[in-house]
């Protein structure tokens, strides 16, 4: 009766054992997600969407110094006013155009370092966490060891008292 109940404790253990395994298994999985994907993700909705945006404004810039300087080369010098507007309006749309262009080259330039910074502390964030998942599931195997050598040793009384009743 009383190699019943230990047994049956010691496999109630081993089944817990093979939980807290299972469950440090998804654990893995959930702090690698939480730590890189979702730090690289909020790195690609942000940041590339911040240079998209850059870039769209300075190729609309680019389209309207292109209609500004088609006006001004198609203006006439028998109308001088005309074609003093039309040659204000150009020097606008280049310098708008410049402005678009210093913002997308800071953006890029931007979007280098912080993709840098990104990689790296989602590296070393995941680096940690794999670093605590494994001290973890090595406190959790420790554990399992300790039952299976007390499982070994009840095994071998068992085994001792066996041979002496023969």
């Amino acid at each position: 009766c009383q190699r019943a109940s230990f047994v049956g404790v010691m496999k109630k253990k081993a089944l817990r054992s093979r939980c807290v395994l299972g469950l440090f298994n998804q654990s893995l999985g959930r702090r690698v997600t939480e730590k890189l994907v979702r730090n690289v993700q909020a790195f690609v909705d942000e940041d590339i969407g911040a240079v998209s945006a850059a870039r769209e404004r300075w190729v609309a810039d680019r389209t309207a110094c292109e209609r500004a300087r088609a006006h001004y080369l198609s203006q006439s010098a028998s109308r001088p006013a005309a074609q003093a507007q039309a040659a204000k309006d150009l020097a606008a749309a280049k310098e708008s155009l410049e402005a678009s262009r210093a913002r997308l080259t800071l953006a890029q330039i931007a979007l280098e370092g912080r993709r840098r910074f990104v990689l790296l502390e989602s590296t070393r964030e995941t680096a940690r966490a794999l670093q605590k998942f494994f001290d973890d599931a090595g406190a959790a195997l420790r554990g399992v060891d300790r039952d299976l050598a007390a499982m070994e040793e009840y095994e071998m009384a068992s085994r001792a008292q066996a041979e002496m009743r023969m």
